[in-house]
């Protein structure tokens, strides 16, 4: 049974959720938790433009970059079970690109600090455009490890190296070894924007959102779902400290794979922003 304490929490964030909702400022679903518990899960708005839909919490959302932390502990996983090494230069997987890829390193694919330079100002391109991009390169903006590029391209090679070592598909990959250990029942890969369980976003006008993420491998999943992923991180469930720590690494003044982590000899806060051209999630732990 709930504290008074609990319930009056409750109440003020129900006010501040549904004040934000009327006036505009928020349309979503809402998840808060506190030491294990959740204390507050609403969805207050639509699911798309039409109005025709409320949202509820079986909605499935396009969660953005936020879904670059998959590919990333997948990475982590296959390092952890011993079968790749973070310092593995790229073309020992995927030996058909280029010889810069010599150079580059797992570990510069998570940090973004390949050198691999932006081909187009938005994520237009489809896979087949990206490795056709990637075989016709013939040398990096920068020395592996000296910047920073913010590169979804980084994204696909991840995906390609987790599908060469694995012997699965990135969407089983993921599947098997992350969705279903950790219960995250409403997670998938790659549904379909219009499918009836996802939401979609709008503008003030009520007109939907295009979405333009033209790349695959990009998870779609309930305000549970990922509650549970957070838990499962944040607590080592699925990656042991070191990897956790190693996934956490970013360059001065970018982000990792896994967003921004914060420590104080263990994980003090942990904070990932996501937008698409569908959603813009945001989830934040302390």
């Amino acid at each position: 049974m709930c504290t008074y304490a609990q319930k009056e929490v409750k109440s003020k964030l129900d006010s501040i959720m549904q004040l934000a909702n009327s006036r505009g400022i928020f349309n979503g679903n809402i998840l808060v938790a506190q030491k294990g518990k959740i204390i507050y899960e609403n969805s207050p708005g639509y699911a798309d433009g039409s109005k025709n839909k409320m949202l509820t919490p079986a909605f499935k959302f396009d969660i953005g970059s936020v879904s670059k932390e998959f590919n990333g502990a997948a990475i982590m996983l296959l390092q952890q079970r011993g079968q790749l090494s973070l310092d593995d230069p790229i073309n020992k997987y995927l030996p058909d690109l280029p010889p810069w890829a010599a150079k580059v390193k797992i570990r510069h694919l998570l940090t973004y600090t390949s050198g691999i330079p932006i081909f187009a100002p938005l994520a237009t391109e489809g896979d087949s455009l990206i490795n056709a991009n990637l075989h016709s390169l013939k040398a990096l903006q920068f020395e592996p490890g000296t910047a920073y590029i913010y590169n979804h391209y980084n994204v696909y090679l991840q995906m390609r190296i987790v599908e060469k070592v694995s012997g699965k598909t990135y969407k089983e990959y993921i599947t098997q070894n992350i969705f279903k250990p950790l219960g995250m029942d409403g997670a998938v890969v790659d549904l379909s924007p219009d499918d009836p369980q996802m939401a979609m976003a709008f503008d003030q006008n009520f007109k939907n959102s295009p979405y333009i993420q033209n790349m695959t491998g990009w998870v779609r999943l309930t305000a549970r779902d990922l509650y549970k992923w957070s838990v499962a991180l944040n607590q080592n469930k699925l990656l042991n400290k070191a990897s956790f720590t190693q996934l956490a690494y970013n360059f001065p003044n970018g982000e990792s794979s896994i967003g921004t982590v914060g420590f104080s000899n263990d994980m003090a806060w942990h904070r990932h922003r996501g937008q698409t051209a569908i959603t813009r999630p945001c989830f934040t732990v302390t």
